[in-house]
C-alpha cells in the first residue's frame, strides 16, 4: 500500500463521541485480557500441583490431530499437563 491510499483512508467523520466509545473499549479489551492471563496463570499452577503426585505416562503425548490457533488460547501447553494428569489426550 502506498502512502496515498493509507491517508485516504483515514481521513473520516470522526465524532467526538464515536472516538470516546472507541477508547472505552480498547481501555475494557486490554482489562479484559490481563484478567485471562491472570486466569491461565492460576489454571497453571492448579494443574502443576495436581501433577506433583502423578506419574509420568508410559507413552509420550500424540500427535495433535489438529494444529489451528486457537484466538483464546492458553498462555501455556494445557495439553501436556493434562495428558500427564490423565493419562490419556483430552483435547
Amino acid at each position: 500500500m502506498d502512502e496515498q491510499t493509507i491517508c485516504a483512508a483515514l481521513k473520516g467523520n470522526y465524532q467526538p463521541e464515536h472516538l470516546f466509545a472507541l477508547r472505552q473499549a480498547i481501555i475494557l479489551y486490554d482489562v479484559y485480557q490481563r484478567q485471562v492471563n491472570e486466569c491461565d496463570v492460576q489454571i497453571e499452577a492448579v494443574l502443576d500441583r495436581l501433577c506433583i503426585n502423578s506419574s509420568e505416562p508410559d507413552e509420550p503425548i500424540p500427535k495433535p490431530k489438529h494444529i489451528a490457533k486457537q484466538a483464546n488460547a492458553m498462555t501455556f501447553d494445557v495439553r501436556e499437563k493434562l495428558y500427564r494428569l490423565m493419562g490419556a489426550d483430552l483435547t
